[in-house]
């Protein structure tokens, strides 16, 4: 029935993806028969029941004939949850670990930028602070100079005086 109905398919398709179906088929079928056949192949309590459940059904029913495919179905589902579970498990990490990364992308992104701010404002401080010392030295040479003048006044002044009180 299904090979009829793969058939079918086939129609539908070109030659190239007729090509490709064919050995995708082939591929199942192979992987099928490796999981069949593997000796170290484990299965599952609940596939060992249904292979015992059957096999019992078929004893007691000569119409049910059992073949070692048929025992070895249920395990082969066993085992596509077991992957499909492990695939899901696997599809969630790696969603955790891209968002995890994205928002440590954000963060140091942010980080970085804070840094950079900060590195200008401390560049800003430190020129304020060359020219608020550069004001205080110039500030600080005029009033010497200014200081100077007066002293240089004032004693010019009581030289005078002192010449006055000398001439008298």
């Amino acid at each position: 029935m299904q090979q009829l109905y793969n058939s079918d398919l086939l129609d539908i398709y070109c030659s190239q993806c007729c090509k490709k179906v064919n050995l995708l088929n082939d591929l199942e079928a192979r992987l099928r028969n490796l999981k069949a056949n593997s000796p170290n192949r484990k299965i599952s309590s609940t596939a060992f029941g249904r292979q015992l459940f059957q096999a019992n059904h078929g004893v007691f029913d000569s119409s049910q004939g059992s073949s070692t495919e048929d025992l070895f179905t249920d395990s082969i589902d066993s085992c596509d949850l077991d992957i499909t579970e492990k695939v899901s498990y696997l599809e969630k990490k790696v969603t955790e670990l891209e968002s995890d990364s994205l928002a440590n992308s954000d963060l140091k992104s942010k980080l970085k930028q804070e840094n950079t701010h900060l590195v200008h404002r401390v560049h800003e401080l430190e020129e304020q602070v060359k020219d608020a010392e550069t004001k205080a030295a110039e500030t600080l040479g005029e009033e010497m100079k200014r200081h100077r003048e007066a002293y240089s006044k004032m004693e010019r002044e009581r030289n005078t005086e002192i010449d006055l009180l000398c001439c008298r």
